[in-house]
């Protein structure tokens, strides 16, 4: 069954390999296949890369994992010894691992590349948050950006009111420098992302997942093809599509949140520095001209989506820039806000001393490198912060209540952008403000705090604990050994 998917997709070693299978009796094709399953190296577990990870678990007949949090023994617990160094990290862990209720890890049968879903706390209803496909230098990174997230996702869903848990999805792609380009053609996401879906429905509706960074609507149909448990898909099927235009307004209504907090006036002859040039930021920038900003500023190493987005508008007021990757100058513009609507963790105490801007709004998700101290470096500087999960809500407001049908205009979802609604992105960010100030404590410290008593808040209807009896079920079940849902039907899997 390896050596099958082995010589199908791992293209520089697939004719060697399938002429040793060929021959020979079947002990010796075990020790080719698993000869070349080997792929560690030296490399303690948490420093190797995501794939050398896989070729570890499938070279120990590993094709699913889970660390799940124990409340009574206040333990983390693997599915497998394997993955022990991985359960004392995350016990280790003060700054993003907040006693999660379950991680779990499943390698693609077909891509071979690693799937994860990464679940919070469900107080409040299922864990629910984006899949995200991206890059990562070592498996231990690949972890750590999976539960900031999830907690992230969790904090977000209880300030804008939703009835959702905080969740994360993660799926590994090779490093852009590495040849292996599959990721990028259609028929390959197809199947990458139907190997996700087949990962949700196993997990049984305890997360939900949506559209994230390196995703969009055609993924999250491939994903809705193998399972109820997504959002975001397109409209067609009687989902919501992209919430890139709903994300970019309500940036909007958080930097006109703290202009009005701190006596600045509106957007009106205002200066706005944007770092990336995608979805969101294109989205938004339409609108934000309607309010008559004196200038706008984008910047992305993306020399395609500046083109694109100088050639979609021409306006005089915006100016476009293509960078070198890993160049950060954006950020230290001399304009009133800047905006970080890349990825996360570029504000750290490298970044920060340089921001000449009084406020940072953007929709990057964590986008503090470190929430605490990074936080509290902009607060001794001088420089406030609305803090992402209040103000890049959007997404996850958009597609929260599919299951109830739609609406046009629906007042579900636009009541965010009303200044007066309490639970608004407006009145939030003001609120985090306040108590901001009248504690002397940084924005997210503040925005914590709120966050922490709304996540604690159970479902009305299950109650607290639904999602975690889904959990315990799965591991009583030994989800770990049970075989992968099937990505295509039988009568394919033959042709």
């Amino acid at each position: 069954h390896r050596a099958f998917f082995l010589i199908s997709f791992q293209k520089n070693k697939q004719h060697r390999i399938s002429r040793s299978v060929d021959k020979g009796p079947m002990s010796s094709r075990v020790e080719v296949v698993q000869k070349h399953l080997a792929g560690c190296g030296t490399k303690p577990l948490l420093e190797a890369s995501p794939a050398d990870v896989v070729r570890a678990m499938l070279q120990n007949g590993i094709h699913r994992a889970s660390v799940v949090w124990d409340p009574v023994s206040r333990k983390a617990v693997p599915s497998h010894p394997m993955f022990e160094p991985l359960a004392r990290r995350l016990e280790q862990d003060k700054v993003d691992y907040h006693c999660h209720e379950a991680l779990f890890l499943e390698v693609g049968q077909i891509t071979h590349y690693l799937h994860g879903a990464f679940i919070w706390k469900t107080t409040r209803g299922a864990a629910a948050g984006g899949v995200r496909l991206w890059q990562y230098e070592n498996f231990y990174s690949y972890i750590k950006d999976g539960i900031r997230l999830a907690v992230g996702m969790g904090r977000k869903n209880a300030l804008a009111g939703i009835w959702w848990g905080g969740g994360k999805g993660v799926i590994s792609r090779p490093l852009d420098s590495d040849p292996d380009k599959r990721w990028t053609r259609r028929d390959f996401r197809d199947i990458l992302f139907k190997e996700y879906g087949c990962l949700m429905s196993s997990i049984r509706g305890c997360y939900v997942t949506a559209e994230d960074l390196g995703v969009r609507t055609p993924d999250c149909d491939a994903v809705f093809a193998r399972t109820r448990f997504t959002t975001c898909v397109k409209d067609d099927y009687g989902g919501s599509g992209n919430p890139g235009v709903l994300t970019g307004w309500g940036l909007i209504c958080g930097m006109e949140a703290a202009l009005n907090y701190l006596k600045m006036g509106g957007l009106d002859g205002k200066s706005i520095a944007v770092m990336g040039c995608g979805n969101v930021a294109t989205s938004m920038l339409p609108k934000l001209l309607e309010k008559n900003p004196q200038r706008v500023i984008i910047a992305d190493t993306n020399q395609d989506a500046i083109a694109a987005a100088r050639k979609r508008f021409p306006d005089t007021r915006v100016e476009f820039r293509c960078v070198p990757k890993g160049d950060v100058s954006i950020l230290h513009e001399n304009v009133d806000i800047v905006s970080p609507c890349a990825v996360g963790g570029l504000l750290s105490k490298d970044t920060i001393p340089g921001i000449r801007a009084r406020i940072v709004c953007g929709s990057a998700n964590n986008t503090l490198k470190d929430d605490i101290n990074d936080g509290r470096l902009l607060r001794k500087l001088g420089i406030r912060f609305v803090v992402d999960f209040v103000v890049n809500r959007m997404g996850i407001v958009n597609c929260a209540n599919e299951q109830y049908g739609k609406l046009n205009h629906d007042p579900a979802i636009f009541k965010h952008f009303d200044n007066t609604y309490p639970e608004g992105i407006y009145q939030v960010a003001q609120r985090v403000l306040t108590l901001a100030d009248a504690k002397g404590i940084s924005e997210v410290d503040a925005a914590n705090e709120l966050a922490e008593v709304a996540s604690n808040v159970p479902h009305p209807i299950w109650g607290a604990n639904r999602n975690r009896d889904i959990v315990k079920e799965l591991v009583a079940a030994e989800w770990h050994r049970q075989p992968s849902l099937p990505v295509f039907p039988a009568k394919h899997v033959n042709k």
